[in-house]
């Protein structure tokens, strides 16, 4: 073979893998797409009270209640996508106490925290209408 036509095949070969390597690089360039997606954290409960819905600042009705302990059912469900500590935080009157058996308790989504509220009214209690706060503190 002629040497001017070999050097015209390698120049030739040298052309065809450039251009296929170009090709290459702008397809890749043309169709990469990395993508990113943020999923927020929701933080939220449902809370029955002696299996009713309750809801934020509703009055929850003891009625009347004798001087040892009183029972009512506090249930709560992790409708948000986080996991929660459940806290219940409370100012009962004076010598009283009210506590919640599942304090403390962390709930995953999508599940329950079944538990029970004790109020324990001592002897000496006069026979009058009482009011407190509590509050549920989930973090």
């Amino acid at each position: 073979m002629n040497r001017k036509l070999l050097i015209t095949l390698a120049l030739l070969t040298i052309l065809i893998v450039s251009i296929a390597g170009i090709a290459v690089a702008v397809i890749n360039l043309l169709y990469s797409m990395p993508m990113q997606a943020t999923v927020q954290s929701v933080s939220a409960l449902t809370i029955y009270v002696n299996k009713t819905l309750w809801s934020n600042n509703t009055e929850v009705n003891w009625g009347n209640v004798t001087t040892s302990n009183n029972f009512m059912l506090l249930d709560i469900y992790n409708s948000g996508n986080t996991e929660l500590s459940i806290t219940f935080h409370t100012t009962p009157p004076q010598n009283w106490t009210l506590s919640y058996n599942q304090n403390g308790t962390i709930v995953t989504p999508s599940t329950w925290v079944n538990g029970t509220l004790t109020l324990t009214v001592p002897e000496n209690a006069t026979a009058t209408e009482y009011a407190w706060n509590n509050y549920i503190e989930a973090t």
